[in-house]
Formats: structure tokens, C-alpha cells, sequence
């Protein structure tokens, strides 16, 4: 008769040395222990091991053994599935990649809305009043620009595309565009032109983030602080490696998949924060004027700015499905990024 202690080590013996989907970062010197959500658990040694007992590798070693199962299992994870990186990563799902060489865990998926079949008269009147150009065709562009970024997105092959720039009056709603649009592109927005201008060596939070998103700040007009600018936004736009460096750690080259967009309002001298137009910026960005809107969006209150927002945001669904529906024109496509790029003509 085969005994409980005897059933217990052949189980053992038959288990994988370590538990499937669980990583080592390297560099952080953590441990990635799945969650039931498709995440993954930040753990150090102390903790891991309590969940190791729990799958049953035992702690204590026997007189067979130079190490116990769970030691073994952590020599194993660090040996044979150590990542370079892990953390979220900007438009990426949650898995693992291979990356630049570099082995890497995206712990967390940007939030995902799911396309469905509806109304959504809010953002279309939102965007036709923002975007209102039938000669240009700015709302026909706008919807291309967004469709090929959430192409990317939900099959989760990126694709490059141009930075947004939104020019018009105050209080059109440049703004609330860009809130929107940070809920579209996956829920995570950053604020990069400290770091686009030199302000800061580390941009850990930018690659972290779908919508990287410039208002309201405080820019400098000479010639060379916005021929940096538009170096950044170039870069942005063109590039699909990009280097991540955190405070305290090492830089490494990762593939986020985002998109940049700017705000400014038309007033001369508000306008000369913008790059320079040269040939080598031209294609990689979409330039709209905005109109003010006929009517106000609300009434201003608080009450009456929250239950439009939130009429804004029980659209969602449907808008994404009109924006996945929709047909390019021909005449906009390109090969590179897939809409053409524009400049609205002054």
C-alpha cells in the first residue's frame, strides 16, 4: 500500500521544476508571478517562496538533496526565464517578447474598449464641430489617423503614425479631444516635453503610455527650442524602436506602439511654439485647424461637464466600431503610415 508521504514525492517529482509563466527581472532582481487576470505579480524572494509552498515545492531540502524544490525552482527561473525588462509598455498586451534582443514581460494590457454596434451622436458632433473642413476633409483624415492606430492596438502588430497637432481658439475643445482620445488609444496618457526639450534624462513613464500628450505648457518660441521640438515629434512619429530610461536603471531599447498629439491655440504667438515646417517634418504630421464649437458642449456647471463627459464615454463603444468600419478615401491612404500626411493650408 502506497503511502500519503510517498504520493506526495512522486507528485513532486513529476512537477515542473518551476512554475510555468513566472519570470526573473534581471535588473530589478523581482520575481513575475502570474495572476489569474493574465498580469503578472511583482515578488521578492521572501514572497515567492510562500507561493512556491503553496504549489507544493517543499522548502526544506532532504538528505538527497543539495537544495530544496523551491530553491531549485527560483535557480531555474532566474537561469531560464530572465527578462531584461518587465512593466507595462506603451499600445502592448500583456506576455512576453523578444524585443531588440532583449527579453521582455509586459505585465499589464492597455484597457481595450471593445467595437459594438451603435449610436454615437456626442463625439460625432464633437469632432464635426472641432474638425469642420469639408474641402481639406480633416474629420475623414482624423478618423484614418485613429482607425490605423487601432488597427495596431487590437491585433497588436503596431504601426507608426504622424503626431496630431490641434490649433484654434480657446475653449473649442482642443482639450477635451485629447482626454478622449486618451481613453481611445488605452486608457494611459503622459506629458513628455519636459523631456522632449532636455529637461530630464528619463522617460520611463512616457513609454509606459499609449497617448503622450502636450497642452498647456510652458514652451519656449526661439528657433532652437523648437527645432527640438519637432525633432521629438519626428522621432515619435517615424521611429518604432525607442530607448526607455528609468531613474536609477539602465536604458534599453523597447517597441512601444502610441501616438503623440499636441494642442495650441491659433493666436500668433501661441503658434510659434511650433516646429519649424522643414522637408523632414512635413510627412510625419497631421496639422488641423479647429473650429469653435456652434453651441456650448454643456452648461458649464460641474454636474453638466460630468454628464457630458460621461455621455462622451458610454459612446465609446460604438464610435470605435464606426471608426473600425470606416473606408479610408484613396486619396488619403499612404504606404508608410497609412493616411497621408497634412498641413491645413493658412
Amino acid at each position: 500500500m502506497t503511502t500519503a508521504s510517498e504520493v506526495i514525492e512522486n507528485i513532486q517529482n513529476i512537477a515542473p521544476l518551476y512554475p510555468p509563466n513566472t519570470f526573473y527581472d534581471i535588473i530589478k532582481n523581482i520575481y513575475l508571478f502570474p495572476r489569474t487576470d493574465g498580469t503578472w505579480l511583482p515578488l521578492n524572494e521572501t514572497q515567492i517562496k510562500r507561493h512556491l509552498k503553496a504549489l507544493g515545492y517543499r522548502s526544506e531540502a532532504d538528505r538527497t538533496e543539495l537544495v530544496s524544490p523551491s530553491d531549485n525552482a527560483l535557480n531555474e527561473i532566474q537561469m531560464k526565464a530572465g527578462v531584461d525588462y518587465s512593466g507595462p509598455l506603451a499600445g502592448r498586451m500583456a506576455g512576453f517578447y523578444k524585443m531588440q534582443g532583449h527579453p521582455v514581460l509586459v505585465t499589464t494590457s492597455p484597457n481595450i474598449i471593445t467595437p459594438t454596434p451603435g449610436a454615437c451622436p456626442t463625439i460625432i458632433n464633437l469632432i464635426k464641430s472641432l474638425l469642420d473642413d469639408e474641402k481639406n476633409m480633416q474629420r475623414e483624415r482624423f478618423l484614418a489617423w485613429l482607425k490605423i492606430f487601432l488597427e495596431g492596438l487590437y491585433t497588436n502588430i503596431p504601426r507608426s503614425g504622424q503626431a496630431l497637432i490641434l490649433a484654434g481658439p480657446h475653449d473649442c475643445g482642443k482639450s477635451l479631444l485629447q482626454l478622449l482620445l486618451t481613453v481611445i488609444l488605452g486608457g494611459r496618457a503622459a506629458r513628455p516635453y519636459q523631456f522632449a526639450m532636455g529637461g530630464t534624462n528619463f522617460n520611463a513613464d512616457l513609454l509606459q503610455a499609449e497617448h503622450l500628450q502636450i497642452e498647456d505648457e510652458a514652451p519656449s518660441t526661439d528657433m532652437r527650442s523648437r527645432r527640438t521640438f519637432g525633432v521629438f515629434l519626428k522621432g515619435i512619429a517615424a521611429n518604432s524602436v525607442h530607448r526607455l530610461h528609468g531613474k536609477n536603471k539602465d536604458a534599453i531599447t523597447l517597441e512601444p506602439h502610441w501616438r503623440a498629439s499636441v494642442s495650441v491655440n491659433d493666436e500668433p504667438e501661441h503658434l510659434l511654439v511650433l516646429p519649424p515646417l522643414d522637408e523632414t517634418l512635413i510627412d510625419k504630421l497631421l496639422v488641423f485647424k479647429c473650429s469653435p464649437p456652434e453651441r456650448p458642449f454643456n452648461d458649464g456647471s460641474r454636474d453638466g461637464r460630468k454628464a457630458y463627459w460621461d455621455q462622451l464615454i458610454a459612446e465609446l463603444p460604438a464610435f470605435i466600431y464606426h471608426v473600425m468600419e470606416f473606408s479610408i478615401p484613396d486619396e488619403l491612404t499612404c504606404h508608410r503610415f497609412g493616411v497621408k500626411a497634412f498641413i491645413v493650408p493658412v
